[in-house]
């Protein structure tokens, strides 16, 4: 019971440490998108530039204590900040649950987190900043080197991932983000070819089931002005490949 009681708060702990680092990384994600500096100019209202409070900030809560909206001005507050900041505190603590305290926990949370960066960029401008994937590409390259195993796989699955994701490119005449191959490279390093093809197939259900209201609601046609971001449902087919990996091997 004891050790049960320990799991729990340790558990709870990465996950209010995933939910402060989601707030950073929506800061690295957004401030680069607009070009600002990360430190300076303070945590601000996007509308009204006022700066916001500590409590304001506390990451989840805020957002719903104020119902989506500025305390000050009233606009409404995008809902990426929850996302990832919950994004970032749901993969962390399962990442710790399924690997332990291993090279391969800090590998995944390493990669992971170039994901939600890339993912929180791409719901704010349905664009991915390159220098995410190549910190993401350095880092894990950097790590699976010093970790040693299965490196020439890894290495393999880096290339092949992104030769499939570079045919389908084509194949498909540009309609595939480019974003989206390069960042399959950085998956297939990170994960192996398996897992990188499979985070894809359940990518494009998850988007299939997405678009089924918006089908619906327009008596089955897609609505082609609107451009829909792919690395998130990308970013939710590797939390796939985790939970099914774990279920694969208890």
């Amino acid at each position: 019971m004891i050790l049960n009681i320990d799991l729990i708060i340790m558990y709870g702990i990465i996950f209010i440490f995933g939910l402060v680092l989601g707030s950073f990384y929506n800061v690295i994600a957004l401030r680069t998108l607009s070009g600002e500096n990360l430190a300076f100019p303070p945590s601000h209202c996007t509308k009204c530039n006022h700066r916001l409070s500590v409590f304001d900030l506390i990451p989840v809560f805020s957002w719903l204590f104020l119902k989506g909206k500025c305390r000050y001005c009233k606009d409404k507050i995008s809902p990426i900040y929850p996302i990832g900041e919950l994004l970032t505190a749901f993969s962390y603590t399962f990442i710790v649950y399924q690997f332990g305290f291993t090279m391969t926990t800090l590998i995944q949370i390493v990669f992971i987190t170039a994901m939600i960066w890339c993912t929180i960029a791409d719901l704010k401008e349905t664009l991915v900043p390159d220098r995410f994937i190549i910190i993401g590409l350095i880092a894990v390259f950097i790590l699976r080197l010093i970790h040693g195993e299965d490196l020439v796989y890894y290495l393999i699955s880096c290339v092949v991932s992104f030769a499939v994701l570079f045919m389908i490119f084509l194949l498909s005449g540009g309609k595939m983000g480019g974003a989206d191959v390069k960042l399959y490279a950085l998956i297939g390093l990170s994960i192996g070819a398996m897992d990188a093809m499979g985070s894809l197939f359940y990518a494009s259900i998850i988007a299939l089931i997405f678009q089924i209201p918006i089908l619906i609601k327009n008596k089955g046609k897609l609505d082609r002005t609107r451009e829909i971001p792919f690395v998130p449902f990308i970013t939710l087919g590797v939390l796939c490949t985790y939970v099914l990996d774990y279920f694969k091997f208890i």
